[in-house]
């Protein structure tokens, strides 16, 4: 297992050429989760010159955090557009803190007004409100049906998006790296080929955090595990675990990535669940 770190951190308007920090102290905290809120990314640096502070502030930046371990490659950790750039004055360690969401530009300020008639698919209504996203999409295949009353909506358009979503019924959405993912509730989650072990990675023993059942329903079972850094670690991504406690397949439900590219954690802390 390697243990040599490495944190690139590439900020610019999309379509150009950015400004890429490797050399300079880089502390992170990833954000994920299946569910449909927006994933989220705070990043602190130290010690940026005027010049860099001046090139990557402004309007419609992105935000592109790439991390792992030198000799088994540097992956991406988070791909977002960036909400807010805050620099401290003091000196020698001025820092400076990023906030950036997983397709926030996209899914927090588009505004829509549409109408359609009687008897509309709704997926073509989906794929009218995919393009106003701007955003990748998988899944589109599961939106079936139509709308027979029409469909009428003004508002953001991720909130138009759901609205169809949820008229399809069994199916979810999430946004992950900058794409707009369409999927069924109780379908199986793809395999990410990721083995956990303490010769693996795996930090600790695996923590129970199960739920207790409402009434007479059985327990949901859930677990918190902690691991080296691996960017494979994606909400709805299946993973293979073996301790003591666990042995088998579980789906990632939410995972926080924290590190930088010093003597601080570098490490995965996922929750899962038996699939």
């Amino acid at each position: 297992m390697a243990f040599k770190r490495k944190v690139i951190c590439q900020i610019g308007t999309p379509g150009e050429p950015g400004i890429e920090i490797t050399d300079l102290k880089i502390l992170f905290e990833v954000k994920k989760t299946e569910k449909e809120s927006l994933n989220e990314a705070l990043v602190k640096i130290y010690n940026l010159s005027d010049h860099t502070i001046s090139k990557i502030s402004g309007k419609n930046k992105a935000l592109v955090l790439r991390a792992g371990y030198e000799d088994e490659g540097v992956k991406g950790l988070f791909f977002g557009s960036i909400k807010d750039i805050k620099t401290g004055s003091s000196s020698p360690d001025r820092e400076t803190i990023i906030t950036a969401f997983d397709g926030f530009k996209n899914g927090k300020e588009k505004v829509i007004s549409v109408s359609y008639k009687p008897g509309v698919s709704r997926k073509a209504v989906f794929q009218d409100l995919i393009q106003a996203l701007g955003l990748p999409v998988q899944g589109t295949d599961l939106i079936s049906g139509s709308f027979s009353g029409g469909f009428s909506f003004i508002g953001k358009v991720t909130a138009a998006l759901e609205k169809v979503v949820k008229a399809v019924g069994g199916i979810c959405w999430t946004i992950q790296n900058e794409t707009y993912l369409v999927y069924e509730k109780e379908k199986p989650a793809s395999v990410t080929g990721l083995f956990l072990s303490s010769s693996t990675g795996l930090i600790g023993s695996p923590e129970d955090i199960s739920e207790e059942p409402e009434g007479e329903g059985e327990a949901v079972k859930r677990y918190r595990v902690t691991s080296f850094l691996f960017p494979e670690i994606i909400p709805r991504g299946r993973i293979k675990v073996l301790s003591k406690k666990l042995n088998g397949f579980f789906k990632v439900e939410s995972v926080v990535f924290s590190g930088s590219n010093r003597r601080d954690n570098f490490q995965a802390i996922a929750e899962i669940s038996p699939v």
